[in-house]
């Protein structure tokens, strides 16, 4: 573990400094108590004067070891800081170049577990030093004091300390699989609440919010199952470790009897030699703890060196630069597999002209939020090219790339702030008209005249003290303001009023009058308004053409088209 502690955070002479100070205290330590044999026989002895002979260089070794375990307790207090530091800072730089189609799935409870733990790994680490040595070495001080004094009764502990240590340790690996099992159930049940906090709106809309709240429970049951079942390993370990030490005690005690009764040893030797050697094998009952302080401190760390050793996308020293007259975005034969299994997409040629709109559709699960992605490359492709401005996005730095554009989720996540700072976030810069325009295009001023805080209203954690489609309104603002001359937007179907939907569609026209928008499009309105629609299905682009042009063939997208229109349901007509 230290080598990992150095490898991830530096800061190599302070932590080599509390090794090297820890053990030698931890020795002195056991020296002073060898040394309090001789001084306990002569007491037992009546001879004042011969204990006082030994008191002197007893003092001397017990004033170096507070010495030396002061400065190794001041050095570990003043290296937590700057390593706590240190690992904040690696793991938010790390954050910021992982990849984002990286943080998906469990990744995210796993994320704020690590984080919410990684304040105190650092203080685990120095504790688990200073404990370990104080548990391993003053018993082998004591053990070589007493085979000076009384060999056999030195012997009888060096036979049993390790007996002792091997039934901790054997007792110590399944507590230590229970202690990851519950890490693992504590990062799922992380993430199924945070789903939950993020699903409300749609879980709310359909009537299914008991149904995700019985995933929370499950989760959260699975937590408690876990955590209990760490616990009672737990108590077991150090009720057998405990057992195993007053076994210790019992066989000094019997060898103590038996060399009273068949040795010339005196009985102030015996009773000095067997009080410490009693004592040598306490420390060995704090030795369990100290195990499992230790493995779950470089659980911790493994954790962190696995995050930090994720592979980012690779980044160009220069940019490539953008070509003159070529369409803005180019699909170029993209297939893209996740994790080596069936490709999402295979095989796609899509040319997208400089200020237009063109519309994903498909079934779910046909590719469309797969294409969004490789273009603003959450992932790299596995095959193909994807070109914007005629440069492949793998030969653009990540900033460059996020400058050209904006992206308007399905699942809009906002800042715990007012709306106008969340709005200022596609370009804080940006003057108070050009401001104000964004907005009026986007529709939030109407938004915002209904609030009583006006722009300085605060949205809630993820925005969600507004509506659904009030959320992208505000996510479209964004990207107005913003300016990127490509708009990409999964355009959320579910959970919008009558209002919002006339609102979003005003917007989305917005959008389209300088940008170039590629949409997933669920909406009959956004897909009429489209310049070129673009038909997945299963991966492959099955259709490719005006609105007009795909009904007129009554194909595929003929078929979504009025499978959509009888979605509608009933309308009054006059």
């Amino acid at each position: 573990m230290i080598g990992m502690v150095i490898g991830l955070l530096g800061h190599r002479r302070q932590v080599l400094t509390l090794c090297v100070m820890s053990a030698l205290s931890a020795v002195l330590q056991g020296a002073a108590l060898a040394l309090g044999i001789p001084v306990l026989r002569e007491s037992l002895r009546h001879d004042p004067g011969a204990a006082a002979r030994w008191l002197l260089p007893l003092l001397a070794v017990v004033l170096f070891y507070w010495l030396t375990y002061a400065v190794a307790e001041n050095v570990g207090s003043s290296m937590q800081p700057p390593l706590r530091g240190r690992l904040f800072d690696l793991l938010s730089d790390k954050i910021l170049q992982l990849p984002l189609g990286w943080f998906d799935g469990t990744r995210p409870g796993q994320l704020t577990t690590l984080i919410s733990r990684a304040g105190t790994t650092t203080q685990l680490a120095v504790s688990a030093v200073l404990t370990m040595s104080g548990a391993l070495l003053p018993p082998l001080a004591v053990v070589v004091g007493l085979a000076v004094f009384a060999w056999p009764i030195a012997l009888t502990v060096a036979i049993v300390a390790p007996l002792i240590l091997l039934v901790q340790i054997a007792t110590t690996a399944p507590t230590a699989r229970s202690e990851a099992k519950e890490a693992m159930a504590e990062a799922e049940a992380g993430s199924r609440i945070i789903e939950f906090t993020h699903a409300q709106q749609p879980l709310r809309v359909s009537a299914r919010a008991d149904k995700g709240l019985r995933s929370v429970e499950k989760a959260l049951r699975e937590r408690h199952s876990a955590a209990r079942q760490h616990i009672l390993r737990t108590a077991l370990l150090l009720k057998v470790s405990g057992l195993a030490v007053y076994l210790g005690y019992l066989a000094v005690l019997v060898v103590t009897v038996l060399l009273s009764a068949h040795s010339n040893m005196d009985a102030p030797t015996l009773v000095a030699a067997m009080a410490f050697a009693i004592w040598t094998l306490r420390p060995i009952s704090d030795l369990p703890g100290a195990v499992l302080v230790w493995q779950s401190t470089r659980r911790s760390l493994q954790s962190i060196k696995d995050v930090l050793d994720e592979p980012t996308l690779p980044e160009p020293t220069v940019d490539d630069a953008p070509l003159p007259g070529v369409p803005l975005v180019q699909l170029s034969d993209v297939t893209f597999t996740y994790d080596g299994g069936t490709a999402a997409v295979r095989q796609v040629e899509l040319t997208v002209p400089t200020n237009s709109m063109t519309a994903l559709v498909g079934r779910s699960g046909s590719g469309k939020s797969t294409l969004l992605h490789l273009i603003s490359r959450f992932w790299d492709v596995t095959d193909g090219r994807v070109l914007i401005e005629g440069v492949d996005v793998r030969n653009m730095s990540t900033a460059t790339l996020m400058s050209k554009i904006s992206i308007v989720p399905q699942d809009v996540y906002l800042f715990d702030d007012t709306i106008e700072a969340n709005i200022r976030v596609g370009r804080p810069d940006a003057s108070a008209a050009e401001f104000a325009a964004a907005c009026r295009r986007a529709q939030v001023d109407a938004i915002v005249d209904e609030l009583p805080d006006g722009w300085q209203t605060r949205v809630g954690a993820g925005g969600t003290l507004l509506s659904g489609g009030e959320r992208q309104r505000v996510a479209i603002a964004r990207a107005l303001l913003k300016d990127a001359p490509l708009v990409l937007l999964d355009e959320a179907a579910s959970a919008l009023d009558a209002h919002n939907d006339a609102a979003i569609t005003a917007a989305l026209g917005q959008l389209r009058q300088h940008r170039t928008v590629i949409v997933v499009a669920h909406r009959l309105e956004t897909l009429t308004d489209a310049d070129q629609i673009v038909v997945l299905d299963d991966g492959l682009v099955a259709e490719t053409g005006t609105p007009a042009d795909l009904l007129a063939r009554d194909g595929l997208f003929a078929a979504l088209w009025h499978e959509r229109e009888r979605a509608r349901g009933w309308r009054l007509t006059s």
